[in-house]
């Protein structure tokens, strides 16, 4: 008996730092998804057509929460984080120092954050989650001169629980029931071209093999120091 109870301290150790862990560090998603509409726009993106496959990644990285914009939390509790930049000098931020950027692919076209120009510009890049079914995700990027980008991703309707433990979305597999969230992201070219897409699958890149085995150190080590002390 002592055993199984110092073994099921050991486990929730390990969950108590997972959440930390990610917190602290970029955390990626794969999507899947269709157009569900033509894309609008005379642009780079208007021959994505009502039906085409959608892939693509979406990035969060919630250490870069600008100070006081808010602390992600779990479901239901609601949220606001973001980082944004306006200024004009020569060093725009980075893709790495925003809480959100995406990638999406449509045949032979893409999307990607990109990285503000030198000048004056204006980035902007975050998450915002209420307690009801409603999760968002955006980032833009705009220079005086015209033209910017944009991307976004929501979670709306349905009455089932959008967004977890450190205020990440929650992995999403698209099942046929009437009562789940719909999950939808978006991307606008800086020439005004757009396109929406219904995201069928969105699932967490797999942590690299080292980081479980880190995980999997801390947590016996918590073992081993519980049975040092009975």
């Amino acid at each position: 008996m002592a055993q199984l109870t110092i073994r099921g301290a050991g486990v929730v150790s390990m969950s108590m730092l997972i959440p930390t862990i990610t917190n602290a560090s970029p955390v990626t998603y794969n999507f899947t998804g269709v157009a569900d509409e033509d894309a609008f726009g005379s642009g780079v993106y208007s021959t994505i057509k009502n039906g085409d496959a959608i892939t693509g990644t979406y990035t969060f990285d919630f250490a870069n929460a600008r100070s006081g914009s808010g602390t992600p939390g779990p479901y239901p509790n609601g949220f606001s984080v973001n980082s944004s930049f306006t200024g004009a000098d020569d060093s725009p931020p980075q893709i790495n120092q925003l809480v959100f950027s995406s990638t999406a692919h449509a045949g032979a076209l893409s999307y990607s954050t990109q990285v503000a120009l030198p000048g004056f510009y204006q980035v902007n890049s975050s998450v915002d989650a209420e307690p009801i079914a409603f999760y968002q995700a955006s980032e833009n990027m705009r220079q005086t001169a015209g033209g910017g980008e944009y991307s976004s991703f929501f979670i709306i309707e349905g009455n089932q629980a959008t967004y977890g433990e450190g205020g990440l979305p929650l992995p999403f597999t698209f099942n046929g029931d009437p009562n789940a969230p719909r999950y939808v992201g978006q991307d606008v070219a800086p020439d005004g071209s757009g396109f929406q897409f219904t995201i069928l699958s969105l699932q967490p890149v797999p942590l690299p093999a080292a980081a479980w085995l880190l995980l999997s150190g801390l947590g016996w080590l918590g073992v081993m120091r519980r049975r040092a002390t009975t």
